[in-house]
Order: structure tokens, then C-alpha cells, then sequence
């Protein structure tokens, strides 16, 4: 299934326009907002509603923010239901999206700042999340949910970091994302586009931010046009015709896409190109050993991952295909903890 997400304000009639935390207030939740610094200077909102019970970390995938889990009603939104049977919910952010866009050491006006793309999300965003976490909740384990590019992170992170996977007694993936290579039509031909090209169309530095225009576009074609804009969805990402609320599109897409990296745009280019799990490839080999120190990127391997993993996947899902969501399945040492695929 292709899952609706979103961004960072959002028309409520009688409401006005509200960040996600409002949006969580408004619904009768409290919500407490937190700062993470990772280790590389990136500032990163952080939404907790409290709860009693244990702490459970959900992650946005790409392009995507916090706002994903809490935009529908309190018996739809995952983060309500989580909260309603007791958890301790927090809500992550990304490095580049509408939430996360100061440095320590870099303004988000300079390239410095966007140099990034998934590599560094796991390597920093997802450790420095989650140990904020439990420093805050003085617990030593939480539970991991995490939505495409939050599987990605999830699957390359605890895989490469035991310090990091003690740290997770379970991992949800939903619409695991770890290859590329049989992902939908229109992604693979938009893969095909020279990188100087989409360099030419979006820059280097940050990728569909919520006021570039391509964003405003959007919004304008899916609160004018519902059936325009899930066909249009469904064509690139996956669904079925009638499967979605068309009367909450404009919402949505008030909220996504959020914004990322340029880079982390060429980073999935690259997986779609090249079925290798590996880090960014800088274009050359001499850039490669400027970065690494070998003239390829370093590959990932899941090899190494013993995290308990459930994995819930769709069947016209084009950007976790379920041919490739069985390869994730078939280099994983041990089998999933929970395996279902949504027809």
C-alpha cells in the first residue's frame, strides 16, 4: 500500500493553520516538543505525547515529517492509537525537512548544510533520536516503527551499529524500502534523468521544501482536483482508485512533501540504477576516496541484523515492490518476527 503522509501546516476549518503539534492539541492530546542535536550539529524536532507505558519511536519516510502519523482521525492516525492503548508515542523528524532546518556549525542557506542524504540520517538522526529518547524516558529499550525511508534508516543503521540495535526490542517496517530495482515505471524513467539535469531543475542544495513551487503545484492540483491527484498518486507511488479519502487530500498535501537533500534524492536515484546496497557514490573514484578512502562506497550488508523485525508491505506498492521486499526478507540471518503483505 502506498501510504498518504505529510508536512508542516494544516487548514482545520475554524481552526487556522497549524504546525503538528496544534494539530496534536487539537485533537485533545498533549504534546511536548523536544530538540536532539546529533553528533554532527543538525537540530532535529522531536513530538512526544506522553504516556505511561513504554516508549514506541515512529519515523517518516522521505520527504515526509511527524505530521504523517497524526493528520487523520483519532481512530486512524497511528500515533493516536498507540497513545489511546497507553504507549509513550514520539514523533521523529529528519535533518532538511520544514522541522529541521538549523545547523550548530552551518546555515541552511550554504551547501555545507544540505550535503546529505540517508547515510547520514541513519548514521546520526536515528542513534541520537533514539538515545535522546531514553535518556528522557530512563528506560533501556524502545519499540521502532518507521515508514519507507524509515525502514531504510531502521535496516542500515541496526545492522551496522550494535550499540544503536540493543537499543530497539522491535522493529516495524512498513513498506520496507532497503532495493530499488523493481520499483514502478514512472520512478525508474524519472531515474533516468542525468544528474545534471535534475541539478539543472531542483539545485544541490534542498529538494521540494514546502515553499518551492513545484510543492505549491502540487497543493494546487489536489485541493482543486481529487481525482487528478490520486490517479496521479497512484500512478507513481501506488493504490488502488477509491481506496483513499479524496474529501482529506488538500490536508495532506498541505503537509507533503516536506523537503530532504538534493543528494538524498540522488542517493534513491542510484538504488533504482544499482541494485547494490551501498552509501552515497560521489561520481568518481577519486571523490570516493576523498570520502571513504576506497575508490567504491562502502556496501551495507543485512547480514548483520538481529533487531526482532516485522515487515508489513503492499502489493502495488511502487516504491517497496514485493519482490523486493522478499530480497530484504532473504539476506535477513533470521527470519521476521511478523511478515504480512496488504492486498
Amino acid at each position: 500500500v502506498a501510504l498518504i503522509l505529510c508536512f508542516s501546516v494544516c487548514f482545520v476549518a475554524g481552526q487556522g493553520f497549524q504546525n503538528v503539534t496544534q494539530l496534536i492539541q487539537a485533537k485533545g492530546y498533549p504534546c511536548i516538543d523536544h530538540t536532539v542535536t546529533t553528533d554532527d550539529g543538525y537540530l532535529l524536532s522531536v513530538q512526544n505525547i506522553p504516556g505511561h507505558g513504554p516508549p514506541v519511536y515512529l519515523q517518516h519516510g522521505f520527504v515526509d515529517s511527524s505530521a504523517t502519523w497524526v493528520l487523520n482521525s483519532e481512530t486512524e492516525s497511528l500515533a493516536f492509537i498507540l497513545s489511546d492503548a497507553g504507549f509513550d508515542v514520539w514523533l521523529g523528524n529528519t535533518r532538511g525537512n520544514i522541522y529541521c532546518l538549523q545547523n550548530e556549525n552551518f546555515s541552511n542557506e550554504t551547501q555545507e548544510f544540505w550535503n546529505f542524504s540517508w547515510d547520514e540520517i541513519a548514521e546520526y538522526d536515528l542513534p541520537a533520536k533514539i538515545s535522546y529518547i531514553l535518556a528522557h524516558t530512563k528506560t533501556s529499550q524502545l519499540s521502532y516503527i518507521g515508514h519507507s525511508e524509515g525502514t531504510l534508516i531502521g535496516f542500515t543503521e541496526f545492522s551496522s551499529n550494535n550499540a544503536t540495535a540493543s537499543k530497539v526490542n522491535l522493529f516495524i517496517a512498513l513498506a520496507p524500502v532497503v532495493y530499488l530495482t523493481n520499483a514502478g515505471e514512472l520512478i525508474k524513467l524519472g531515474a533516468k534523468l542525468p544528474v545534471p539535469l535534475i541539478e539543472d531543475i531542483f539545485g544541490t542544495m534542498g529538494f521540494v521544501e514546502p515553499w518551492s513551487e513545484i510543492n505549491k503545484a502540487i497543493y494546487e492540483v489536489c485541493a482543486n482536483d481529487s481525482l487528478v491527484c490520486e490517479t496521479g498518486l497512484c500512478a507513481v507511488a501506488g493504490c488502488e482508485l477509491g481506496n483513499m479519502n479524496s474529501s482529506m487530500l488538500s490536508v495532506y498535501f498541505s503537509h507533503y512533501p516536506a523537503g530532504s537533500s538534493v543528494q538524498n534524492l540522488l542517493h534513491y536515484q542510484q538504488s533504482v540504477l544499482n541494485p547494490v546496497y551501498q552509501k552515497y557514490d560521489y561520481g568518481s573514484a577519486s571523490a570516493n576516496e576523498a570520502h571513504y578512502g576506497q575508490s567504491t562506497p562502502p556496501t551495507y550488508s543485512l547480514s548483520t541484523l538481529y533487531t526482532p523485525t516485522a515487515l508489513f508491505s503492499g502489493s502495488h506498492d511502487k516504491f517497496a515492490d514485493p519482490t523486493d521486499v522478499q530480497t530484504i526478507i532473504n539476506q535477513m540471518p533470521i527470519p521476521p518476527f511478523y511478515q504480512e503483505e496488504i492486498r
